[in-house]
């Protein structure tokens, strides 16, 4: 799946997470590599959530 969320740098998209996160966001994909994605997500206080993420901990991306 890295391969393919290699070409999404840079778009937002919908990740649902496995149920360690039981969440789906809309979040931007920053960076990818073998096992891990940065991705951010613009909080409702204005802040920015950044986080590392295991490739395997994600179900399925929507954009």
């Amino acid at each position: 799946m890295s391969v393919l969320l290699k070409e999404l740098v840079g778009h937002k998209a919908e990740i649902r997470f496995d149920e360690e996160f039981a969440s789906t966001y809309r979040y931007e994909i920053l960076a990818v590599d073998e096992d891990w994605v940065k991705i951010s997500r613009d909080l409702k206080n204005g802040q920015k959530e950044v986080k590392l993420v295991r490739v395997d901990n994600i179900l399925d991306v929507t954009f």
